[in-house]
């Protein structure tokens, strides 16, 4: 090799080598962010009868690129339940995100990583010693009902007999701690709080959740009927409403009885045949959740432990817990008062691992398998909660869904999706049905939908008959299912056809993704027997999504 190429070589390798040290000078360097902070402030965030600590941060971006966030962290955390989940920032744009995080007068460190740049800001947190809640009766009744707010806790910051709950004179209103989480430590997770509401025909009261307190008002156990058999049944008669929790087998508590002395409408869906534990299909009883990531889980088919946890003085709550294979815990609790007619179900998870969620199978082209069979109700791979009554067989009798509004549903398989914020009822007639409310969701996956079918997989597209439905297990069921804003139901839904797109936004739906943490969603289902069934969900419309609450943090 010549002199002068030799040194040519030498020049370019001089060249590369300064090249890449320069990218990675470049790269270690700390990055300009094209989010730009605009306001930021610790906050109590309300969602119907949900009451969160959060940060409440105002973001602009001021590039020139669509900004997305990838995390967050505080304290050098991940925490992963913040909202909206899938946020965009278009170029110019101004946002708002709430970050839920239970500050409780600590140095809070906050850092948004995103794909235009890193956002980091730090401020102390408020002292946090309660809750302040004013509500607003705007209807000409009085309203005398318990009233449930679900709510989370730092650990270390609070124990289940350490919450107390007082009027705006300071006089204690009895209460009661249940749906509970607990962290290794001991100290609550998360507790939902119920207490008893007194307030006239277009009045308001302020209540006050003191954190830190022993109640002095216990009140001792609550007055129903209880008859327990362990590992057969519990039975729990209120006074209106009967309820029996099938602990025999593998049922692990799913309720086969619900309504009156005289009236059931409810049973165990159970095919002839099947050999439980199966990780494809889903039994149940009246009231479940479900969810399926690489095979089904619900409380049936899991490992499931039963026990009550809690008789009073306001509520009976029977609960279940079961795991989510190795991806944590999932908890049903079932909370029922005195004399009323309804009960209040909280479905919670305690999630280890993330996981996702799909959409089902939708109908085959003629030359595909057919795998609706793993699909029953038309409502893919997640049902929080699953409402299964007993109506009538579609076709044969006449069973429908009733909505607040007055409008009637009768879908066949697979279904058809109407707007959570109505109250539905499944129904039997114009005075017999079930009828359920969402009291408060989760605020990173809210359910947004009732997936609701007056039919399971039609049997009789395999060659059965219609009326060979009388004697099918699922032929008299009808299903009113909860389901996330961003779940799509089956392959093939077009959402934009639903009725619910014609009230609110028709959001882009494919699949769910559940992170690490906990999440948890409040319902009320009611019985309706000799009742007119539109009163009453106008009635449950009115209490449950009708009141005007507001809310600030104590400190």
């Amino acid at each position: 090799m010549t002199r002068g190429k030799l040194l040519a070589v030498v020049a370019i390798i001089v060249i590369v080598v300064a090249v890449v040290a320069a990218y990675a000078v470049l790269n270690l360097m700390p990055q300009a962010c094209e989010l730009e902070l605009v306001s930021y402030k610790f906050t109590a965030y309300s969602s119907g009868w949900r009451f969160e600590r959060a940060i409440e941060v105002t973001l602009k971006n001021v590039g020139e690129n669509n900004a997305t966030i990838s995390s967050i962290k505080v304290n050098d955390k991940d925490v992963y339940t913040w909202n909206p989940r899938w946020i965009v920032i278009h170029p110019g744009e101004i946002k708002t995100i709430y970050i839920f995080y239970p500050w409780k007068g600590e140095e809070c460190n906050i850092r948004i990583e995103t794909n235009v740049g890193v956002l980091e800001f730090k401020d102390k947190s408020p002292s946090f010693k309660g809750y302040d809640v004013y509500i607003s009766n705007p209807y000409s009744f009085k309203i005398d009902e318990i009233y449930s707010i679900n709510l989370h806790f730092a650990d270390g910051e609070c124990k289940a007999n350490e919450i107390r709950v007082v009027d705006e004179n300071g006089n204690e209103v009895l209460s009661q701690v249940w749906g509970i989480l607990m962290y290794d430590s001991g100290y609550l997770k998360t507790a939902t709080v119920s207490f008893k509401i007194e307030i006239e025909a277009y009045g308001a009261r302020q209540y006050s959740i003191l954190i830190g307190e022993q109640p002095t008002a216990t009140g001792g156990k609550i007055d129903i009927y209880v008859e327990r058999v362990e590992g057969s049944y519990t039975i729990v008669d209120n006074g209106v409403l009967r309820i029996r929790f099938n602990e025999t087998g593998r049922w692990h508590g799913c309720i086969d009885y619900f309504g009156s002395k005289d009236v059931n409408f409810a049973k165990i869906f159970y095919p002839k045949g099947a050999h439980p534990p199966e990780g494809l299909a889903f039994y149940h009883g009246l009231l479940d959740s479900m969810l399926d990531s690489e095979g089904k889980m619900y409380a049936v088919i899991q490992k499931t432990d039963i026990y009550i946890e809690s008789e009073g003085p306001l509520l009976y709550v029977y609960a279940r817990k079961w795991k989510l294979k190795l991806l944590g815990y999932a908890y049903d609790f079932y909370a029922i008062p005195k004399g009323k007619n309804y009960i209040v179900y909280k479905f919670a998870m305690d999630v280890s691992r993330e996981f996702g969620v799909g959409p089902g199978a939708g109908k085959p082209a003629p030359s595909e398998p057919d795998y609706r069979y793993y699909n029953p109700h038309g409502v893919g791979g997640m049902s929080i909660p699953h409402l299964s009554v007993v109506t009538g067989v579609a076709g044969l009798d006449a069973p429908y869904f009733l909505l607040d509004t007055g409008d009637i549903y009768d879908p066949l398989y697979p279904g058809i999706d109407v707007w959570v914020m109505h109250p539905v009822a499944a129904c039997r007639d114009y005075d017999l049905g079930v009828g359920i409310s969402i009291l408060c969701n989760d605020p990173t996956h809210p359910i947004w939908y009732w997936h609701i079918t007056t039919q399971k997989f039609p049997w009789f597209e395999w060659g059965a008959s219609a009326e060979s439905l009388r004697d099918d297990p699922a032929g008299d069921l009808s299903s009113i299912s909860g389901v996330d804003i961003n779940m799509l139901c089956y392959h093939g839904q077009d959402p934009s056809r639903e009725p619910y797109a014609l009230e609110t936004e028709v959001v882009p739906r494919g699949g769910v993704l559940f992170r690490e943490g906990y999440y948890s969603w409040v319902f009320v289902v009611r019985a309706m027997i000799h009742e007119d069934v539109l009163s009453t969900l106008k009635t449950m419309k009115d209490m449950y999504l009708g009141l005007e609450v507001s809310v600030n943090y104590r400190s």
